[in-house]
């Protein structure tokens, strides 16, 4: 995870919450971990592992549900091995420390943002706010099988939740198989996936690639790619870059296919880039 040098978000805590709305024009709604509740509750179906590891997607702060992000979706992302957590507001880069205790309890510590000046209506303060509420947590699985992790302040109100990623089996690379149905011949046309870092990068078949994923944290295997990039060598035949690149531009949804493959989907549901993994020794 990006680790930038950071000042501390105690000072921002701190700070008064009034009048703050969510992005795209979201009714303004104010944030107090005396009464922030889930905007909608969690249906608990089965007990998820209790773990907190992984990538996860902020999708209610306070009473508000968030939506409507053009850049990254503001995530929290634990990592045991170093007893830290990484993640971003939607504005500034977040990184502090964590420890489990019993019956789930949860200290945040040292936590801290970049310096990056944000949006009167941003979710900064908002976020800051509750995290540092935070006292223990829940992890629960939902109806439609996604891991959520509600954040609890000391009256056990819940002043967070957030969802895992569900797109995790795409890190790594893979082989561009087919793109709208037809049979890429081009052996060198490969995309390799850091959903941790939020980037695709990769081979068009004539040109390096390099770009940033999105994601509708609401919606089940959301991806979506922006800021596509590509070097600007010429080749006898850059058709299948065209292509691909066209297709890139319509993905709204990553599914496991038959065996390992993947397909990426448009917003019609139809599969437009058939891809099968490749093991890193054939790059």
């Amino acid at each position: 995870m990006k680790k930038s040098p950071l000042i501390s978000a105690a000072l921002i805590a701190a700070v008064t919450l009034s009048g703050c709305s969510l992005l795209k024009k979201q009714e303004a709604s104010t944030v107090n971990s005396q009464d922030a509740m889930p905007l909608f509750p969690v249906t608990v179906q089965t007990p998820a592992d209790v773990s907190l590891d992984g990538h996860w997607f902020m999708r209610t702060v306070g009473s508000m549900k968030l939506s409507g992000f053009d850049e990254e979706w503001p995530f929290l992302e634990f990592v045991p091995t170093e007893g830290r957590f990484y993640g971003n507001n939607g504005c500034n880069i977040i990184n502090g420390s964590y420890h489990v205790g019993p019956k789930q309890t949860l200290t945040l510590s040292e936590v801290a943002t970049s310096m990056r000046l944000c949006a009167a209506d941003s979710l900064e303060y908002p976020i800051a706010h509750a995290l540092d509420a935070v006292r223990s947590f829940s992890v629960t699985t939902a109806k439609d099988g996604s891991t959520i992790l509600s954040l609890h302040d000391d009256k056990n109100l819940t002043v967070m939740t957030l969802r895992k990623s569900d797109i995790d089996f795409l890190n790594g690379p893979w082989q561009v198989e087919a793109i709208k149905g037809e049979k890429v011949e081009n052996p060198d046309c490969r995309l390799i996936f850091d959903v941790a870092e939020g980037t695709v990068s990769g081979d068009t078949g004539c040109n390096m690639l390099n770009g940033q994923l999105v994601r509708e944290a609401s919606v089940s295997g959301s991806l979506g790619f922006t800021h596509l990039l590509t070097t600007r060598r010429m080749c006898p035949d850059i058709s299948t870059e065209q292509a691909l690149l066209i297709a890139l531009e319509e993905v709204t949804i990553a599914k496991h296919s038959s065996g390992k493959s993947v397909d990426l989907l448009n917003s019609s549901g139809e599969v437009i880039i058939h891809l099968t993994p490749l093991k890193k020794s054939d790059l």
